[in-house]
């Protein structure tokens, strides 16, 4: 009996693989192709396709021609199944040469359907029903450019983001397209510079298949934003939704300054230094402190504040209306609640700080409750023997007529409340 089933389960999983790895060689029959371009040298194109059906991607391409002949490219699946995005590509690299006219891709039925052809006088690679003539030659999208649209308005700047070629591309050379499974809408990206710092812009459109279930037309624009990575800051241009504000005062965005020392002087504990401006801290934004400290275990989305050594953070009081608690000018309590975190001690009051301060414990839950009872049934443990919380102190200073309130927190695992009291003490505030 016992060998029988071995050899079931051999079955299945050898079947499971076989089909696995079989969707890899499947021939792809819908894949469209939604950018071009040609190298300088013109040796060889670069292909943006995707595939037209709302399941699978492209692995890869076999080319059937070239030289003298057309290129007959076959496309082909991901492997792991019919949905996965293992391997999956957006840009193929096909080589050409002087004498090379036409490209198909692959149909039904061994059928080929022609997508670009090499114009004869000009040596252009256009679309079929295009010519030389009428190929528009796109410009680069500027920063400059987003900051005239954005006074101009949030019609003007829709209007430009929504003027489409006949090939529905965005008019713009430095725009890449992008479309999620996962995701309602699909997207435009390009990055542009200003005074030397990098951002990221982002179009978001509705999925032509899907618009209309949500009360949309097809690829109508959804949002722009503009995102500065280093901080993770960023700014609403537009947005369809009226809920949403959008705030086009992007010159303002851009002359932000992500510095802490413009503010705060501070003595950190020995071994330690500010890390990088984020906005994105949980207390707002501000800088986690960086040293040579073990990082504890922690799930997945677990908010690098609960599992590093500590930071500094502002936030702004009018997004905690009520938890910022003064009495007769006393700074007396703080109640701000957060998701999986809470206040474990009562508040104290910290004398000798350049503005009136509090200190508390916070506990925070370093796992979800799916994640504990993965990590105890991998490391074979009890609920007793785990332990799945970080717990710091915090010390909030401020002042009533403060428009913010600052936030010290140091790991409990590594400091003691006369560290967060002498850290709370030695911040000077320079405005």
């Amino acid at each position: 009996m016992k060998k029988k089933m071995i050899a079931i389960i051999s079955l299945i999983v050898i079947l499971i693989i076989a089909f696995m790895v079989g969707t890899g060689f499947r021939k792809r029959t819908d894949v469209v192709l939604f950018d071009y371009s040609v190298s300088e040298d013109e040796t060889v194109i670069n292909l943006g396709v995707q595939v037209a059906s709302s399941m699978g991607y492209v692995r890869g391409f076999k080319d059937n021609g070239g030289g003298v002949k057309p290129h007959y490219l076959i496309f082909y699946s991901t492997f792991a199944g019919l949905n996965s995005s293992f391997g999956a590509v957006d840009y193929i690299t096909l080589e050409i040469d002087s004498d090379d006219m036409e490209i198909y891709f692959n149909r039904p039925n061994g059928g080929y359907e022609l997508v670009l052809i090499k114009d004869e006088e000009t040596g252009e690679w256009i679309r079929p029903g295009e010519s030389s003539d009428n190929v528009e030659t796109k410009e680069e999208f500027t920063i400059e450019k987003l900051i005239l649209l954005c006074d101009e308005g949030s019609e003007a700047l829709k209007n430009v983001m929504t003027d489409f070629n006949e090939v529905g591309e965005l008019m713009y050379s430095n725009f890449e397209k992008n479309v999620s499974e996962h995701s309602l809408t699909w997207d435009y990206f390009c990055y542009v510079q200003y005074e030397g710092k990098e951002y990221r812009i982002q179009l978001s459109y509705w999925k032509p298949e899907i618009a209309k279930d949500y009360g949309h037309e097809e690829n109508e624009l959804d949002f722009i934003n503009i995102f500065y990575p280093a901080t993770n800051d960023g700014l609403l241009l537009y947005e369809a939704d009226e809920r949403f504000t959008p705030d086009l005062d992007i010159r303002s965005f851009l002359e932000k300054e992500y510095d802490l020392s413009l503010e705060v002087n501070l003595e950190l504990p020995e071994g330690l230094r500010l890390g990088n401006y984020q906005m994105d801290l949980v207390m707002g934004q501000g800088c986690l402190f960086v040293g040579d400290y073990e990082e504890e275990e922690h799930g997945e989305g677990t908010p690098q504040d609960w599992y590093t050594p500590g930071g500094i953070a502002f936030i702004n009081k009018e997004y905690f209306p009520g938890d910022i608690i003064f009495e007769n000018g006393v700074f007396k309590d703080v109640s701000i609640r957060m998701n999986h975190s809470g206040i474990t001690s009562d508040i104290e009051k910290v004398e000798g700080c350049n503005k009136q301060a509090v200190l508390c414990e916070y506990s925070n839950d370093l796992f979800t409750a799916a994640e504990t009872v993965e990590y105890m049934q991998t490391h074979g443990i009890t609920e007793d023997e785990f332990h799945g919380n970080s717990t710091y102190w915090y010390a909030f200073l401020t002042e009533e007529d403060d428009e913010k309130v600052y936030t010290l927190f140091l790991n409990q695992k590594y400091f003691t409340k006369e560290d967060i009291i002498k850290l709370a003490q030695s911040v000077k505030f320079n405005l």
